[in-house]
C-alpha cells in the first residue's frame, strides 16, 4: 500500500508532458514482425505450414526466457528436446558450439534447433538453413518486441522521481555486475594456470601487463577502442597458447 501511494505521490509531483509512446512502439513492433515474417517465408513455403509449430514455440520460448542465455538453454530442452532436436545432438554439438560462437545464446540455439529440424523434414541442407534462418528471426523479434515495449514504458514514466533515482543508480550496479564478471574470469584463469605447473601469480601479471599497455596506448597514441581490443585479442591468445593454457 505504501508503494503504490508514493509511486501515485512521486507521479503527481512531475508536470511535464510526457511523450506519446503508443505510436512508435506499435510501429516497430509491427516492422519487427514484418521483417520475422519476410525472413520465414522461404521456411513456410518450403515445409508447407509444417513449420508453424515451431515458429510457435520459437516465440514462445524467447519471450519466457528470463535469466539469460543459460537459462534459456534449460526452456530450450523442455519445449524443443526431442520433438526438433534429438537429445545428444542439443547437448553434445548445439550447447558446446553456442557457448564458443560469440552472440546471443538465444538466437544461436532457436537457430540451432531449426537447422536440425529443418534437415530431419526435409533431408537438405537448404531445408536445415531456411528453418534455423526461421529461427534466427523469430528469436530476433520477440527480444526486440519486449524491448521496445519496456523501452517506451521507460521512456513514458522516465520523468517519475522513482525513475530518476534509478536512473541515477543503474550505472553503479552494471558496474558492480562487469566487476563481479571480470573478477570471476580473472580467478578461472589463475586455476587454469595452476592446473598446468604454473605459479597462481602468472596469469595475474599477464593481466595487469596487457592493461598497462592498453592504457600506454590510450594516454600516448590515442589508440582506438577497437585497436585495444583487438591487441589484448592477440596478446592474450598468444600467451596463453604459449603457455597451453
Amino acid at each position: 500500500v505504501l508503494a503504490v501511494y508514493s509511486f501515485k505521490k512521486s507521479s503527481v509531483k512531475k508536470k511535464k508532458k510526457r511523450k506519446k509512446v503508443l505510436k512508435p512502439l506499435v510501429m516497430e513492433s509491427a516492422a519487427w514482425i514484418f521483417v520475422a515474417v519476410l525472413l520465414s517465408l522461404p521456411a513456410m513455403l518450403y515445409f508447407a505450414g509444417e513449420g508453424f509449430p515451431f515458429f510457435v514455440k520459437g516465440i514462445a520460448s524467447s519471450l519466457i526466457s528470463f535469466g539469460g542465455g543459460d537459462a534459456y538453454l534449460t526452456i530450450a530442452d523442455g519445449l524443443f528436446v526431442p520433438d526438433y532436436i534429438s537429445e545428444s545432438s542439443f547437448y553434445n554439438y548445439l550447447v558446446l558450439i553456442v557457448n564458443i560462437l560469440p552472440g546471443s545464446i538465444l538466437c544461436k540455439t532457436l537457430s540451432g534447433i531449426g537447422y536440425s529440424y529443418g534437415y530431419g523434414l526435409a533431408g537438405t541442407t537448404a531445408g536445415g538453413i531456411w528453418m534455423a534462418l526461421s529461427g534466427f528471426a523469430m528469436s530476433v523479434m520477440a527480444s526486440a518486441v519486449v524491448f521496445d515495449v519496456v523501452y517506451h514504458l521507460y521512456e513514458y514514466l522516465e520523468n517519475i522521481e522513482v525513475f530518476i533515482n534509478i536512473k541515477k543508480s543503474i550505472k553503479v550496479i552494471v558496474s558492480g555486475l562487469l566487476l563481479t564478471v571480470m573478477s570471476g574470469l580473472i580467478q578461472s584463469s589463475m586455476a587454469l594456470a595452476q592446473n598446468k605447473q604454473y605459479p597462481w601469480f602468472t596469469v595475474l601479471i599477464m593481466i595487469f601487463a596487457i592493461y598497462g599497455l592498453n592504457l600506454f596506448l590510450l594516454k600516448k597514441a590515442k589508440c582506438k577502442n577497437v585497436v585495444l581490443i583487438g591487441m589484448s585479442l592477440v596478446l592474450s591468445m598468444g600467451l596463453c597458447n604459449a603457455m597451453g593454457i
